[in-house]
């Protein structure tokens, strides 16, 4: 179409305007009868979005748009773009609205609106089209496209489409606290579909009675009904009632959706209540009370295992019912009915107590009832009293099982029953599996022969894996003479197990000695084995020295099918899991003495590393701390080595035989130094070694013409660890700052750095405790002591561009009662701190981290660090031990390779102080 050229000119008034001709105003106005399109330069570049409908449902808000630049840089995902800014939000009543729902917009003037949906983050596979009626799914991503009017700017919404929630139900209802049987719910309160519920409750508890609900789904209404007698519920908001027998309350609950709804019925039950919440035998709980029953047949079998032995008039047996009011009667009997009548306890604040004396399988029953005195229930629990044994000493022969040896000297032995069904399978009935169990020992380990009856022997397994699961004999040891207040191995237990044709599986298994072989007649097997003593140095030999142990047969059909186990003690739990519940044993020396060997030696301050300039430096004493644990005598001969190692070319140091050595700096290198301490106590005839030997961790002593400093290459989120040892007199709380100095030496960015400093605890768990360095040990994370600075507050000390300039960082130290607002934010709740009168030493993990998460990806950071300091708030430095030429000097933590996480590895290197 040819069009008119305009021209500017003056109208009749004198002003400037547009005039046109005649022809010019005729060619316009067919301009606009045709529809012609109007040059790009006039048509709009808005690609805005005004409102979001689904239905009738508007979206909660215009979200952020997404621009085409960064949909396209996204990739698949859209990952970046799913935060509450760039997502609006629709929700409607149903998924039925979600069928061929209309989709409704208000976009800038003349733009082009496109839709597609997807799930997640995740791009639209099939792309966008004009299609306004479409299905959506519950949770899916609706994305719409808008392209302005002249093609110049594209942008994509993000809306989340979401169903109200349709569930109604409820997970608990208490009432008055207790916990009611909820009965099935219906859609209406007189649905037939409804079956009562029941809430008990004592008569002290219905007066003012709260309903508490916990519901399915938060967004979920509840209202409330009581009813007595006959008649239609009237639900409201009130949850609190008073309560009479018989009573009915209605709980209903709405759905999100406003049109789901549950109705539970409970009818309230008061004084009916028989049950009880405790029973404890010779101050200890049941472990089962089992299921008790309305009659005494009904009643199931609970568990009770002593751990202590049972005094000579009984055991004192406490019984708590859950409602005060009722009252308590006992007997003992058998697994089918009490022998006697019952016995009337007596009731002090609600709490049953008597005394009573109990055989090894005995049952105790119990009858409660309740405040009505009509309901009952009857419990039954067996006593199983805590076995005990008396072993001799004695050193019977163990021969190759194919030879089938039994020393006659088992002859002698007392013998101890494996019969009890327990452990992991309380439940198992098998009676065609027992043993024999017969003990020595000596001051090497215990010898354990068990002659096992069992008619399906599994045959030899190939390997060690899942050992458990063939026939086989576990021996379990404590040796602790206090087994009872020990309820984990560490340092104290073991398990051994030996199987039917001699595999050796469990602990220190190849300490272990042994034989096994399948009885001539088929019936069983027998296994002969010497388990060795591991933590006699801490808890030595005696005569009738007290240890806890337990015998176990793993009943097998075939190779890894278990049917059950059978022990001599522990029919409550299972015995690799604590040594707690062992039976208990007596060491009797049966005329013999045992030999005495002196003791290692205890080392309590180990030397330390150093790092020297022999141009300026004077060296320092290395020194060691020891003590003899029996009263022996202690002598020193300190050795060197150009290697850091025991052997090689390690060299006597002639004339050093005290605690402490000083090394010679004179000539720069590397050496390694450590004290051998000898124990001596005097000979006798019960004496074997009169000599014990140890040797203290090797301190490295580095010497050099110039300055060195540590060099760090940082990946993830390590750091390498530094020790302080206080003076004298000194403790956490006198320290207020932590503090040292850096030097990065390449980085382009260091935006996504952090500087952090842990407290590290978990090396030494005798350092732990009330009279040890840290009130809790904790593993890496749970030990952060701050995070020092961030990215931006580390970029802004190191100055930009900051590299090769050293700068000084620093960190305001904590102790137990630092107020929150002062702790890692990350780790406010989890984060446990040295005690203000702790001593030390202290290790510290500290450095720069290329990503406070450990982000494998982010590249490594280089640096320099020195002067690591404690500060006190007068200035006084306390400065870090150097760990970098020791391997013992900070404990085990000195080590040039620090490993705390997988993301990345802190390579620690000794070079010349870099110049700036």
């Amino acid at each position: 179409m040819k069009r008119e050229r305009m021209r500017i000119g003056r109208s009749p008034s004198g002003r400037s305007g547009i005039v046109m001709s005649g022809v010019a105003l005729a060619a316009a106005a067919m301009l606009a009868l045709s529809g012609c399109p109007q040059p790009d330069s006039e048509k709009s570049g808005a690609a805005e979005l005004s409102q979001i409908k689904v239905g009738d449902i508007t979206a909660d808000k215009i979200p952020t748009a997404i621009t085409k630049a960064e949909w396209d840089a996204a990739g698949e995902y859209l990952t970046d773009y799913a935060g509450a800014d760039y997502t609006a939000t629709v929700i409607v009543a149903q998924a039925s609205d979600l069928q061929n729902a209309l989709i409704q917009v208000t976009a800038s003037g003349g733009a082009a609106v496109k839709f597609a949906d997807a799930s997640s983050t995740a791009k639209p596979e099939a792309g966008f089209d004009a299609n306004k009626t479409r299905t959506l799914a519950n949770n899916g991503i609706l994305y719409i496209q808008v392209t302005s009017e002249n093609g110049s700017n594209v942008r994509y919404y993000r809306v989340q489409i979401k169903t109200m929630n349709s569930v109604s139900t409820v997970s608990v209802i208490k009432v008055a606290g207790i916990d009611a049987v909820l009965g099935t719910p219906g859609p209406a309160w007189d649905d037939s579909a409804i079956t009562a519920g029941t809430a008990a409750i004592s008569n002290a508890l219905k007066t003012s009675a709260k309903v508490e609900v916990t519901k399915t789904a938060a967004a979920s209404t509840v209202k409330y009904a009581k009813v007595t007698g006959a008649g239609a519920p009237a639900f409201d908001t009130n949850d609190t009632f008073t309560f009479a027998d018989e009573d009915l309350i209605y709980v209903e609950v709405t759905a999100e959706n406003g049109q789901n709804k549950s109705v539970y019925k409970l009818e309230i039950q008061i004084g009916r209540i028989a049950e009880l919440s405790a029973i404890a035998i010779g101050g200890r709980a049941a472990q089962s009370l089992g299921t008790p029953g309305d009659t005494e047949a009904a009643a199931a079998a609970g568990v009770f295992l002593a751990n202590a032995a049972q005094p000579a008039n009984g055991f004192a047996v406490t019984v708590t019912p859950v409602d005060a009011e009722a009252v308590v009667k006992y007997a003992k009997g058998n697994g089918s009915a009490a022998s006697s009548s019952y016995t009337a306890a007596v009731i002090t604040s609600g709490v049953y107590t008597f005394t009573e004396t109990f055989a090894d399988g005995d049952f105790l029953w119990i009858e409660a009832t309740a405040a009505n005195g009509t309901a009952k229930k009857y419990y039954k629990i067996p006593v199983h009293l805590q076995q005990s044994a008396v072993i001799k000493w004695g050193q019977p022969g163990i021969q190759a099982s194919a030879n089938k040896y039994i020393d006659p000297l088992w002859a002698d032995a007392a013998e101890y029953r494996i019969s009890k069904a327990g452990g992991e399978s309380p439940d198992y009935t098998g009676t065609d599996t027992r043993g024999i169990a017969k003990l020595y020992w000596d001051e090497d380990g215990v010898y354990v022969y068990v002659d096992v009856t069992d008619a399906t022997l599994s045959t030899a397994p190939a390997g060690t894996a899942d050992s458990h699961l063939n026939d086989s004999v576990e021996f379990f040891i404590n040796e602790d003479p206090e087994p009872a207040n020990n309820g984990t191995y560490a340092g104290r237990g073991s398990q051994f197990r030996v199987g039917a044709h001699g595999e050796k599986s469990g602990d220190a298994a190849a300490q272990v000695t042994a034989s096994g072989w399948q009885k001539d007649d088929e019936s069983g097997y027998v296994v002969i084995f010497k388990a060795p003593w591991r933590y006699k140095v801490a808890y030595p030999l005696a005569g009738d020295k007290k240890i806890g142990l337990e015998l176990q047969i793993n009943a097998c059909s075939a190779n890894g099918t278990r049917e059950g186990v059978v022990v001599w003690n522990n029919v409550a739990h299972g015995n690799y899991q604590n040594a707690t519940d062992f039976g208990a044993a007596t060491l009797d020396l049966n005329g013999h003495v045992l030999v005495e060997n002196a003791k290692d030696p205890v080392i309590s301050v180990q030397p330390k590393g150093k790092i020297y300039t022999s141009t300026t430096d004077t060296a320092e004493a290395l020194t060691v701390t020891a003590a003899s644990q029996d009263g022996g005598t202690l002598t020193y001969q300190w050795y060197s080595n150009t290697e850091n190692s025991y052997e090689g070319s390690a060299e006597e140091i002639s004339g050093a035989t005290t605690a402490s050595y000083t090394p010679s700096i004179a000539s720069e290198g590397t050496a390694y130094y450590w004290v051998k301490i000898t124990n001596t106590i005097p000979t006798g005839p019960n004496v074997g070694n009169n000599t014990a030997v140890i040797q203290s961790g090797r301190a490295g002593i580095i010497v050099s013409a110039v300055p060195l400093v540590e060099k760090i290459t940082a990946g993830g989120s390590n750091v390498p660890v530094y020790q302080f040892t206080p003076p004298a007199g000194s403790t956490w709380s006198d320290y207020k700052k932590l503090t040292f100095t850096v030097l990065v030496a390449e980085q382009g960015s260091y935006d996504n750095t952090g500087c952090r400093a842990y407290i590290v605890g978990n090396y030494q768990a005798s350092d732990f405790g009330s009279t040890g360095r840290w009130n809790k040990q904790s593993g890496w994370n749970d030990a952060r002591l701050v995070n020092i600075n961030n990215g931006a507050v580390v970029s802004a000390i190191l100055g930009s561009p900051g590299l090769n300039v050293w700068k000084t960082m620093e960190s305001p130290i904590v102790i137990a009662d630092i107020p929150s607002a002062q702790k890692d934010s990350a780790y406010a709740e989890a984060t446990y701190y040295p005690a203000a009168g702790a001593t030390g030493p202290f290790y510290f993990g500290l450095g720069l981290t290329v990503n406070p998460n450990g982000n494998p990806t982010q590249p490594t950071i280089t640096y320099y660090i020195k002067d690591v300091a404690l500060e006190k708030e007068n200035g006084d430095k306390l400065f870090a031990d150097d760990l970098m030429g020791s391997t013992s000097a900070g404990a085990s933590v000195g080590q040039l390779h620090c490993n705390f996480s997988t993301s990345g590895v802190t390579q620690r290197v000794l070079e010349a102080e870099p110049a700036q």
